[in-house]
């Protein structure tokens, strides 16, 4: 699956949705313009719900970064994965 991220790799980092309007118009021209070509959008060192939830509001597909979870060794990825999907199972979100 192609599916380019949206990084802190451009000119200066994308600090601050929630007070930076020029942050946000960089933010969801680059979801809006890979969404029309037909690609997802992975948006990488999300570390508060505020920046989430805009990144949501804006249809970002998926986030990574702190806010989930801090880098973990392989098998307590895989436990952490494990947890979360018996917790969104009892109660009853979808897989």
């Amino acid at each position: 699956m192609n599916t380019p991220r949206s990084t802190n790799s451009f000119t200066r980092p994308i600090t601050d949705l929630a007070t930076r309007s020029e942050d946000r118009v960089i933010v969801q021209t680059t979801i809006n313009m890979c969404h029309s070509l037909g690609y997802q959008i992975v948006a990488e060192g999300v570390e508060d719900e505020a920046t989430a939830k805009l990144l949501k509001e804006m249809g970002c597909d998926m986030i990574q970064g702190y806010l989930l979870s801090r880098p973990l060794p392989l098998e307590n990825m895989l436990n952490w994965l494990t947890e979360r999907r018996n917790t969104a199972t009892t109660q009853g979100a979808p897989e």
